[in-house]
């Protein structure tokens, strides 16, 4: 249980009506008095954070290094849902605060909360290019195999909203492949919003996943055994995984099209109702 010191703390984080730099003096004398930082508090909507998550919220970037200076704070502290103070940085987009967190612990980038979302993941669903970047630039995260709970990759976020460019990014410069499947053997491309803003992404997808199908063989063939003998039976075992492959994508395409058209006739149907009703 907190501390009346770090009630005190707490209460100058959340105070409302008080401008940020008055909020920031504030909160920066009542840390004076705190040894630690690493406490949590119970919301009345049983929500559990710790104080370092309160601050991320107001995007106290001074605060966050006070604490960071005194060695008070777990900058790694996760709340009830397993969010850092990452996320809710990312989340709210705050540029400042995101940068002073990555300098101190930059492996955060790719801590998942309870579902595994990632900021990485954040990110490519805000078509955060810069942040993108900024959390991948060392080379050390494979965006393939960082999945959230659903098994999407970062790819996979970016093209369920939309993000062109973020799925760009992370194709051309990070390696995501766009034949990766979620839980739900669902391709990044399946994900995208049934709409004419999207068709340039799935244009773009559909062309990757044909390349990767093609890298994958001539990997296949590259490491295969000195007993050649086998490559007639490797091939021909390969081959048939590819068109099955092409067969489910051409299924799941012949389904969205059917869907578009659907919406579409609705779309006219209910045009022609309000004609008829004017």
């Amino acid at each position: 249980m907190p501390s009346q010191a770090q009630w005190k703390l707490y209460d100058a984080i959340i105070e409302k009506g008080v401008e940020k730099a008055e909020k920031e003096e504030k909160c920066l004398q009542a840390l004076k008095d705190v040894d630690s930082a690493n406490f949590i508090v119970t919301l009345t909507s049983n929500k559990i954070i710790g104080c370092i998550h309160a601050v991320a919220q107001f995007g106290l970037v001074s605060v966050l290094n006070k604490m960071i200076e005194r060695k008070m704070v777990n900058l790694a502290m996760q709340d009830g849902a397993g969010d850092t103070a990452l996320h809710y940085a990312q989340r709210k987009s705050d540029t400042a605060f995101i940068n002073a967190l990555f300098e101190h612990q930059p492996e955060l980038a790719a801590v998942g909360n309870t579902k595994k979302i990632t900021p990485i993941h954040l990110a490519a669903a805000q078509n955060d290019v810069d942040g993108l970047k900024r959390y991948l630039e060392n080379g050390k995260t494979d965006v393939n195999k960082l999945k959230d709970s659903n098994g999407d990759t970062p790819l996979h976020w970016a093209c369920q909203n939309g993000q062109l460019n973020a799925a760009k990014l992370l194709v051309e410069k990070y390696a995501a492949k766009a034949t990766v499947v979620n839980n739900d053997n669902f391709i990044p491309r399946m994900m995208c919003p049934i709409d004419d803003a999207s068709l340039e992404l799935e244009q773009y997808l559909a062309k990757k996943e044909k390349s990767s199908l093609f890298e994958q063989c001539a990997i296949l063939i590259d490491q295969l055994p000195d007993d050649k003998a086998l490559l007639p039976e490797i091939v021909l075992t390969q081959q048939g995984l590819v068109t099955q492959f092409h067969h489910e994508v051409e299924q799941q395409k012949a389904k969205n099209d059917q869907l578009i058209e659907k919406a579409q006739l609705e779309a006219q149907e209910r045009f022609a109702k309000l004609t008829l009703n004017v």
